[in-house]
């Protein structure tokens, strides 16, 4: 899946490469594959605090469901209070 592989083109690229790409997917996917981006974006505010507001703002970008809307939206609080 080309979603796929843009997401495991993240790794090694620089950190400017990186927001270019993830600003990018919510144009680039289609609706199937809406929840395998949320999903890696969710994990990349985890582990990669550099990305948040790129990836806050692919998210925003994104057409998510009640239930991973409210998961996004947990994460980010539970990013805030810690």
């Amino acid at each position: 899946c080309r979603i796929n592989n843009r997401i495991t083109l993240l790794p090694p690229n620089t950190t400017a490469r990186q927001r270019e790409i993830i600003t990018s997917l919510p144009q680039s996917i289609d609706d199937r594959a809406t929840e395998t981006v949320t999903e890696a974006l969710q994990e990349m505010l985890s582990t990669k605090p550099e990305l948040t507001v790129p990836v806050l703002d692919a998210l925003s970008n994104l057409d998510l469901d009640e239930r991973a809307l409210d998961e996004v939206r947990d994460q980010v609080l539970e990013g805030l209070d810690a």
